[in-house]
């Protein structure tokens, strides 16, 4: 539901919402990896390059073979 949420958001280009409807799926998912990998993107998005570095580390540590969140990681990184 709060993947689906922030990923309609998202769609939308409300990425703030995004992050918002991400946050509330991490709280009742356990760090679920593809929700810290999408909300990476929409940190990204408004050039929150911290927290987007942050979360796409968090999800690789929890799901290493995910080329997706490997360029949203090196994209964030670039940018610190």
């Amino acid at each position: 539901k709060f993947k689906a949420n922030g990923n309609d958001l998202f769609q939308k280009n409300l990425y703030l919402g995004a992050i918002e409807y991400y946050i509330n799926g991490l709280r009742n998912a356990d760090f679920v990896p593809t929700v810290l990998s999408n909300r990476s993107q929409a940190f990204i998005m408004v050039k929150d390059w911290k927290n987007a570095f942050a979360d796409a580390a968090a999800s690789l540590t929890i799901r290493p073979g995910c080329t997706k969140t490997w360029g949203r990681y090196k994209k964030s990184l670039e940018k610190l």
